[in-house]
């Protein structure tokens, strides 16, 4: 599993100046390079003379779905376009890492847990990052061999009453027994 993950840690660093364009390119004969720069211009808004595109090429190329690989040569374009791709919500188009397939069940994970703890609490700020997830100030990993949430010290009693309350409201299974008690307060 160490092996695995640190594989995953390897192409998830090659892929860092990656970004996957959805639905930008209305037409099937188009260059994906100058789709993606002419998405950047018109929706995103951005000014394509400071963006390098080292290479572009279709994923998906069907009629009322497509899917572009584009390749930056910098991280600040990257980075740029991500903050820009706010004004997509709502909108059939979607911009989003390219992450190694480990990496992206490992988030979908992370995601999942999300939802589940934001339907029991909806006003707790909750933040999926690379590699974990933050409950408020307190940040939480994912252990994929005990399928359980750790915290940054071993034997977090904060990440065990987490863990209890996914396994008694939704099914999460659980591996650390504690008293049942209220994630948020630390009171039972």
């Amino acid at each position: 599993v160490a092996l695995q993950s640190r594989v995953a840690r390897l192409e998830d660093i090659s892929r860092k100046c990656n970004l996957l364009f959805k639905n930008i390119a209305n037409q099937s004969d188009v260059d994906p390079k100058q789709a993606v720069y002419a998405f950047c211009r018109e929706v995103l808004q951005m000014s394509d003379n400071n963006l390098s595109i080292v290479y572009a090429r279709f994923l998906k190329k069907e009629r009322d779905y497509n899917l572009i690989l584009a390749e930056f040569a910098d991280l600040r374009d990257v980075s740029g376009i991500l903050k820009k791709s706010v004004r997509l919500k709502g909108t059939s188009y979607s911009i989003q890492r390219d992450y190694s397939e480990e990496t992206r069940k490992f988030r979908g994970k992370l995601f999942e847990i999300r939802n589940i703890i934001k339907r029991e609490y909806p006003d707790l700020k909750i933040d999926v990052r690379p590699g974990s997830i933050w409950f408020g100030k307190s940040q939480f990993f994912w252990d994929p061999v005990k399928e359980e949430l750790v915290g940054k010290s071993p034997g977090s009693t904060e990440a065990a009453k987490w863990n209890e309350l996914l396994s008694a409201r939704f099914g999460v299974e659980q591996k650390t027994p504690t008293k049942i008690g209220d994630p948020l307060t630390g009171l039972d």
